[in-house]
């Protein structure tokens, strides 16, 4: 089999803290922050400007050109999109009773005085990126704003700095990071009204349609499937095991394939390598190289996450510097051990589910 890679990078337009030196002030309040293991995100994620998209787009570019490649063995990546941010200043002059949000473009603007969609674009049309959808708010917007008008002091407080990216206390392990964490069954309409919201707006930026939808943290309702498929969503990242919110607290369990047209008619993905470096505790060009290594043994595509918090500046240009730095190691690395090597996005991953289908007992086997 034909050995691919597919790099697919989630948060892109997601605004999740406010810039420096306004961020310092805001790790003095009392409120936790940061989930241990994963501090590097509150570090140095930050909504992307167009230098950091035109950086990871040259880096890509760069790469090509010096292995002399093939189009079909560009690097590229698969950018999963919010389409839009909260808008603090509305939802403050509601004294945090009603939900107010601003187009990507508006959250932009307000953040690098120039919109970062055009340079998305660009690097679209160049097939450098594809964009897909991630969320509409990378936010759990229900259940936020139930605890906003249920008065709760740290969401308030966090509120009133602009802000939501801490750990909120909850009986139920619902986070405000999972946007489709269903908590209460009466909400189901407003997360049904928000992905629908959040196709529309995506195809009125991006000019197509997603068939893509990752929801963030995992958690989502299968209520939502109607939905999306409305939309002209048809591939789903998920593994073998869905554990499926019912609200208050309760779960089911839900078993799938990836890789192959499920009973629902969606194809599903499973991620099999990670590259993560903005956290500096572990060698990720040298794991992330032993799990691509691992699906190509299986016959299967590597399909690595990497987060949007590796590629920016908003918190740290070192940071950025850093993972463009670890990504030129790794794809060298790539085309030095795998020579023949390609690289898709994730709607063509889709296209190769299709193209090379395998059986259900394969794929049980194999993915893991």
């Amino acid at each position: 089999m034909k050995k691919y890679i597919c790099f697919e990078s989630d948060d892109w337009g997601s605004y999740r803290l406010p810039l420096p030196p306004k961020r310092q002030t805001i790790y003095q309040l009392p409120i936790q922050l940061d989930e241990p293991g994963v501090e590097f995100f509150n570090a140095f994620d930050a909504i992307e400007s167009p230098d950091d998209v035109e950086a990871l787009t040259n880096t890509l570019l760069e790469i090509g050109r010096k292995h002399s490649i093939e189009l079909r063995q560009q690097p590229k990546f698969t950018f999963l999109h919010a389409t839009r941010n909260p808008n603090f200043e509305k939802i403050k002059a509601s004294n945090f009773q009603d939900y107010y949000s601003e187009g990507i473009e508006d959250s932009y603007l307000k953040t690098w005085g120039k919109s970062s969609l055009i340079s998305t674009k660009k690097a679209i049309a160049e097939n450098v990126i594809r964009a897909e959808f991630h969320c509409r708010e990378h936010l759990n917007v229900p259940y936020w704003m139930n605890q906003l008008k249920k008065g709760d002091f740290e969401t308030l407080l966090a509120a009133e700095n602009e802000f939501w990216s801490f750990i909120n206390k909850n009986a139920n392990q619902v986070y405000y990071q999972a946007s489709f964490h269903l908590d209460n069954a009466k909400d189901i309409q407003q997360y049904q009204e928000i992905i629908s919201n959040g196709l529309d707006d995506f195809k009125n930026l991006f000019d197509y349609s997603s068939i893509y939808f990752v929801a963030p943290n995992a958690p989502y309702s299968n209520q939502l499937l109607p939905i999306l498929k409305s939309k002209g969503v048809k591939l789903i990242c998920g593994g073998r095991l869905q554990i499926e919110p019912m609200g208050s607290g309760k779960n089911r369990k839900v078993y799938r394939i990836p890789g192959v047209k499920w009973l629902d008619g969606f194809y599903y993905v499973k991620r099999n390598a990670f590259f993560e470096p903005a956290d500096k505790s572990m060698d990720w060009v040298d794991l992330c190289l032993k799990q691509i290594s691992t699906a190509f043994s299986k016959d299967q595509p590597a399909v690595i996450s990497s987060h949007r918090v590796n590629y920016v500046s908003g918190g740290s240009l070192q940071n950025r510097d850093h993972g463009l730095r670890e990504l030129k190691k790794l794809i060298h690395s790539i085309y030095k051990n795998w020579p023949e090597v390609e690289f898709i996005t994730s709607n063509q991953l889709l296209e190769f589910y299709k193209r090379e289908p395998k059986s259900l007992s394969y794929y049980w086997g194999c993915i893991s």
